[in-house]
């Protein structure tokens, strides 16, 4: 699931189904900032770069927002 998130987010914003990731980060009222810094470090994770000041991961309040703007849906199996 985690791996499906991170490349659906990349898939988004390389499709510029969002300007860019201010757009998203407005749309979605998570903060840009970690956002900004949680994307780059996906992305010089694929190209196999060190990245100075990484962050590796979201909390599920800002994954939750995220998932409901891009039109996604998270299902819990007691649900």
């Amino acid at each position: 699931m985690e791996k499906k998130f991170k490349n659906a987010l990349l898939k988004v914003l390389d499709e510029k189904t969002f300007k860019n990731i201010l757009a998203l980060s407005s749309a979605s009222g998570v903060d840009q900032a970690g956002l900004t810094r949680f994307v780059n470090t996906l992305r010089a994770k694929e190209e196999g770069k060190e990245v100075k000041n990484p962050k590796d991961n979201l909390n599920l309040a800002a994954v939750s927002k995220l998932v409901d703007c891009l039109g996604g849906r998270l299902i819990f199996p007691w649900e």
